[in-house]
């Protein structure tokens, strides 16, 4: 080992740095990874979430959008929450320089500086808490940058802000503890809790778990009494540097927890919290080369895997002749970790209360870390383990691993009732076999360490299992193309950017039905491009709007997605989707390949005058047929009015059904209980192909009848056949024509400031207070508020509670529509006067040291 000095600590500290970036630019060259091929991560929430959030923060960057609110999210939602959840990383501001087109690009580039910093924090606590240098500080380092996982957890970029956090806040924790010094402590957990306030909560607990290890561990106590006693000082200052954490925060975690109220997250169910163990004996498979990789990231067991020198050395060093009082702190610790993964209860509790929707042990890193801590330990003890000692470790070792195999494989194939999800698991004999062979090589070199050719051989193969693990793991990755990536998204820019020209520069409100050749389905396309659509994506999303908009049709994935497949003309007109992006021809590189089409001949309005039975009409689940014929009810005001007929189908044999018609019109089939995704629907002997990959349920568009023409439709694989022929049903064109010209005649006339997010209707003198409503297609958000001659109007919930509705004054002819988010406001003062606070405070405590 060797002393510190000025030099060495900065050859180091660059190292540290250094090498896990070269070796991430060797395994993405190989891969072929942009900027160093032709493939990118445009997969799993990177594809889908992050890089069009990114693209929208790089506008932000340069002046445009809004912080606050934004129609390009969800049809309309406030923007803090999201940004909280996915875009308050330092880095992302890197994104200024990028592009719509090479953001692909940038995402590698800055997940390779995540990972690399990851590995300097790292080193930054190793070297600062055991005040030593060494090749092997730099391989612990290495470890945690690319520990497990990083390697399944990588492509929620976000998260590894926390990844690089955690080390810096157990420094702050300890030099509070040691020195009485919190500053450090308290920069590191605001910055853990602004970058991400979801693994900022996470370490929030592991922050008090570590700080009682941790003064324990420098203060023998016998006693709770005697520890608060002895530590008292030290305990007050833990506790106040953590509330002003929490409350220098609070100008994004106050939007972004309300924001969170709205989401689907907040339902609450029993089974989260039963104390039930989420793994059992296949846990020992982590003790070697992890088996999860892109295929099983959803469900999987702790990603922790921080090398078999690692676990080799802890097993070594507490079986000894570790101090006991220290030896104990150390297993409670990991104790505590274990539990917090293991025990469904506390797992809840690490991810706020919630069971994790894919990426279960989101907390598995912190594992990692005290992973790494106790074996870099039990290198600085320097001992010389006996053979015979290291020999009976292995054994136990390649016992474990063996058991934790084939238990894993049993559940894989035998257990198929279990009351919860069994984790998907690779059961790979060739990870047990080279687990097994790198425990023996360590083994060998531990017996023969004194010569330093040995040390060298070491350290080299605790970098090569490291490497190894990472690369395994992410190789088998779903890839994007880099080229087909950039050419589309030049092509999806073009649309919007002559779109907005068109209408939004222009006062023109109107939502935009995307369907040119687009990356993972579209969801968040309108996000990436910038325009105002329906498709939404993301852990933020409304649920009211989510679930209203499923119950009239469109297909929602799970409670985080919602697409514009599912729609009719009558619901795109509601919901102002006036313009559809379509082909010109083959989606190439070349420019013009697109063209923007109007969907009506009357143009649609974000707001329309309606009844007032709008206001109380609450739309049932799974019954999107009858939804729909009640929201054309209440528009037309005629209770006998059908829009969506089913009558006009027979069966003819078994699956096969014929539809026909007197009058043109489209075809559509609702099947509520079956999984279209298994089902086989043909329509004249072709299969039916959606847009987006159908899964569960929604208005599937079939064809068109009229006259002699006819659909024979075939369902197969249908789990309730007798549902089949009702879910079958035809919406006539000149009914569908009616109701349009209906609400045509109900629209309101509008300008809209892109500028302010501020709209200004123009409606008719009404006679009568009470008797109509506004209806506009806008979210529901208790932040808009409506003014007519500068009085406020009472805003209301309407449509099953999903969108914003105007109590329509008498006599009115002019409304302002504005959003003010008076709880952003109020969060930015607690942030704001907390740090003036802190300031006082800091400033009384040093005076006062000062004096004595």
């Amino acid at each position: 080992m060797k002393k510190q000095s000025t030099v060495c600590t900065t050859i180091y500290t660059l190292l540290s740095f250094a090498i896990p970036m070269l070796f991430l630019v060797g395994v993405f060259a190989w891969i072929g990874i942009t900027p160093f091929g032709a493939k990118n991560l445009m997969m799993s929430d990177l594809g889908t979430q992050y890089t069009e959030f990114f693209s929208y923060f790089n506008r932000l960057l340069h002046g445009e959008g809004s912080i606050l609110y934004s129609f390009t999210v969800g049809m309309g939602d406030s923007f803090l929450p999201l940004a909280g959840y996915y875009l308050m990383s330092p880095f992302n501001f890197l994104f200024y320089f990028s592009k719509t087109d090479n953001i692909d690009m940038w995402v590698t580039l800055i997940l390779m500086l995540k990972i690399s910093c990851i590995s300097g924090a790292m080193y930054q606590y190793i070297q600062r808490t055991y005040k030593q240098h060494s090749p092997i500080g730099l391989a612990f380092s290495f470890a945690y940058a690319l520990s497990g996982f990083v390697g399944v957890y990588y492509t929620n970029i976000m998260w590894l802000d926390g990844v690089i956090l955690l080390p810096l806040v157990a420094l702050g924790i300890q030099k509070l503890v040691d020195e009485k010094a919190g500053l450090f402590f308290l920069i590191t957990l605001t910055l853990s809790i602004v970058t991400n306030y979801y693994l900022g909560y996470m370490t929030c607990l592991f922050s008090i778990f570590y700080f009682l290890y941790w003064t324990l561990r420098q203060t023998d106590v016998q006693t709770v009494k005697g520890f608060f006693q002895k530590n008292k000082e030290s305990t007050l200052s833990f506790v106040k540097y953590g509330i002003f954490s929490g409350l220098l925060s609070s100008f994004i975690l106050i939007p972004s927890l309300l924001g969170m109220m709205q989401t689907g997250k907040t339902n609450f169910s029993i089974q989260t919290f039963l104390p039930y163990p989420r793994f059992g004996l296949e846990f020992f498979m982590q003790l070697g080369f992890d088996n999860t990789d892109f295929s099983t990231r959803l469900g999987h067991l702790p990603s922790f895997y921080v090398g078999g020198l690692t676990i080799l050395l802890i097993a070594l060093h507490l079986s000894l002749d570790e101090d006991l009082r220290i030896k104990r702190l150390k297993l409670g610790l990991l104790l505590i970790l274990f539990l917090s993964m293991n025990i469904q209860t506390f797992n809840a509790v690490w991810h706020m209360f919630q069971n994790a929707a894919g990426f279960p042990y989101r907390n598995g890193y912190m594992l990692s870390f005290i992973l790494l801590t106790f074996a870099y330990e039990a290198v600085l003890k320097g001992r010389v383990y006996r053979l015979g000692e290291m020999r009976k470790t292995g054994i136990w070792m390649t016992v474990l691993l063996m058991v934790g195999y084939a238990v894993a494989f049993f559940e894989k194939e035998v257990i198929k009732s279990l009351p919860f999800e069994v984790d998907k698991m690779q059961v790979s004999v060739i990870l047990l076999l080279a687990s097994i062979s790198a425990i023996g090589l360590y083994i060998f070199i531990l017996a023969h360490q004194k010569r330093r050719a040995m040390k060298f051989l070491l350290v080299s193969l605790f970098f090569v299992d490291i490497g190894f693990n990472f690369v395994h793991m992410m190789h088998s990755g779903e890839f994007g193309n880099s080229h087909q990536f950039t050419n589309v998204q030049k092509v999806n820019q073009e649309a919007a950017t002559e779109f907005n020209q068109r209408t939004l520069a222009k006062g023109q409100f109107s939502r935009v039905s995307n369907e040119l050749r687009q990356v993972d389905n579209a969801y968040n396309e309108s996000i990436l491009v910038n325009y105002p659509g329906v498709s939404s994506y993301s852990s933020t999303l409304n649920d009211k709007l989510r679930s209203t908009l499923s119950a009239i049709g469109l297909f929602s994935r799970n409670e985080r997605r919602i697409s514009d497949v599912g729609t009719t003309d009558f619901t795109n007109y509601l919901l102002n989707v006036g313009y559809t992006f379509t082909k010109k021809g083959v989606v190439t590189s070349q420019t013009n390949q697109w063209a923007i089409t109007q969907k009506f001949k009357q143009k649609p309005s974000i707001a329309y005058t309606l009844d007032r039975e709008i206001k109380d009409l609450n739309l049932k689940e799974e019954d999107a047929i009858e939804n729909v014929d009640r929201v054309a009810k209440t528009v037309m005001g005629n209770d006998k009015f059908t829009l969506l007929e089913s009558g006009s189908t027979t069966e003819k044999s078994k699956d096969e059904y014929k539809t026909t018609s007197k009058t043109e019109g489209k075809v559509y089939i609702y099947l509520p209980k079956e999984k279209f995704e298994h089902l086989i629907v043909l329509v004249n002997g072709k299969r039916v192909k959606t847009r987006v990959n159908v899964k569960t349920d929604a208005f599937v568009y079939l064809g068109d009848v009229g006259g002699e023409s006819e659909l024979i439709i075939q369902v197969k694989r249908a789990t309730h056949p007798d549902e089949v022929k009702d879910g079958i049903f035809c919406i006539s064109k000149a009914k569908e024509a009616q109701v349009i010209n209906k609400l045509s005649k109900k629209a309101i006339s509008t300008s809209y400031d892109v500028k302010t997010n501020q709209f200004t209707l123009k409606t008719e003198k009404q006679k009568d207070k009470g008797k109509k409503i506004i209806f506009t297609s806008i979210p529901y958000d208790k932040n808009w508020r409506a003014f007519a001659n500068g009085e406020k109007v009472e805003t209301v919930p309407v449509l099953n509670g999903a969108f914003l509705g105007i109590e329509n004054p008498k006599g009115v002819t002019r409304i302002v529509l504005r959003h003010d988010p008076l709880a952003t406001y109020f969060a930015t003062g607690v942030s704001l006067l907390s740090l003036f606070a802190l300031c006082i405070v800091e400033t009384k405590a040093r005076l006062e040291t000062r004096q004595k």
